[in-house]
């Protein structure tokens, strides 16, 4: 998904209290938004060998914005780069940025590790 934008969040995937979402092989790049330029999640996502790059956002999380203390996020093997203002914001970890090649993290309830 490329070059999407939202005036709120989620430029190019929007995932909602009640949502999960499971992706594999996707590349997610210049999307925008006000925050989440390319994910805004508040529910559930796994994102697997896949590619976020170039998205922005005018406040937070130009990547992913983490829009839940109690949203279950996984990352295995995914590339962050060039994403403004850093790749993942989530109000556990503050910005975050350069998680780089093959990033693999979890965030939940307790923070991102």
């Amino acid at each position: 998904m490329d070059g999407n934008a939202s005036a709120s969040g989620g430029g190019g995937i929007y995932i909602d209290l009640e949502s999960s979402v499971i992706a594999d092989r996707i590349e997610l790049g210049g999307n925008t938004a006000s925050s989440g330029g390319a994910i805004s999640v508040a529910g559930g996502l796994e994102i697997l060998d896949s590619d976020i790059y170039a998205n922005s956002a005018a406040s937070r999380g130009g990547g992913v914005y983490v829009d839940h203390s109690g949203a279950d996020i996984n990352f295995s093997a995914v590339d962050f780069s060039g994403n403004a203002p850093g790749d993942v914001y989530s109000a556990d970890i503050a910005a975050a940025s350069g998680w780089g090649l093959g990033a693999t993290f979890t965030c939940d309830a307790s923070g991102c590790y």
